[in-house]
């Protein structure tokens, strides 16, 4: 589900409800910041019609890093992969055996 034009607030919201709404908890949770979502999920091997996922586009990208920020210090799983510091859209999936989260440092 994808949502556009969203303050922070709104978009953590979104992103809470859809994580409540399924089983599991946070640390079941993958989020991350996007400037691109459906290229992210193909990365993260996230399929959009059979996969839980959400993704909000917040009308800045400081609300979005915001709420990624928000997310992790609840408990959802990140990661270091390279991502435009203008992004604004921040997205979540829950992780599967088939999903693949990145650990790759910026530095590479």
């Amino acid at each position: 589900m994808m949502r556009r034009g969203l303050d922070a607030d709104q978009a953590l919201l979104e992103l809470l409800a859809t994580i409540a709404n399924h089983p599991g908890g946070f640390g079941d949770w993958y989020c991350g910041v996007a400037g691109e979502v459906a290229h992210k999920l193909r990365q993260h091997r996230v399929n959009p019609s059979q996969d839980i996922w959400v993704a909000c586009e917040c009308d800045t990208c400081d609300g979005a890093w915001a709420v990624e920020e928000e997310l992790v210090r609840r408990g959802c799983e990140t990661s270091d992969w390279p991502t435009p510091q203008n992004a604004r859209w921040v997205y979540a999936y829950r992780m599967h055996e088939r999903t693949r989260e990145a650990r790759v440092s910026r530095c590479q």
